[in-house]
């Protein structure tokens, strides 16, 4: 669901009247900042890069495994169970070794299928 909510999200703004004034205006002056949502996929990334601003993303929920290593933060699946896993820091090897299986998996599946889609639609 999130894929396809992602998806469609990114091509209803990629086709807005907003986005449509905000890359003209952008040709005409430049944008200090782009401040995006950083949920199920990099759609405004590809806006902002347009524009050549810098971006500041924010987060309304947990952060998605396949933000650890876009923006440099390092993950530990030994102590942070990934968004999809639930439970808490106190895991034992079984738990700790599902969580890492889990963040990798769902890191390769991201770039398989919404980074590609993404980028058909940017």
């Amino acid at each position: 669901m999130l894929y396809q909510w992602g998806l469609e999200a990114c091509d209803e703004a990629l086709n807005s009247t907003a986005i449509k004034n905000i890359l003209n205006k952008g040709r005409r002056e430049p944008f200090d900042l782009i401040i995006v949502e950083q949920f199920n996929s990099d759609c405004m990334m590809g806006v902002a890069h347009k524009l050549k601003a810098p971006v500041i993303g924010l987060s309304s929920c947990n952060i998605m495994p396949w933000h650890f290593p876009r923006i440099g933060l390092p993950y530990e699946p030994g102590f942070f169970p990934t968004t999809f896993i639930g439970g808490s820091d106190k895991m034992n090897f079984r738990t700790r070794l599902s969580n890492w299986f889990t963040f990798v998996y769902m890191n390769v599946m991201y770039k398989i299928f919404v980074d590609r889609d993404t980028n058909v639609l940017l």
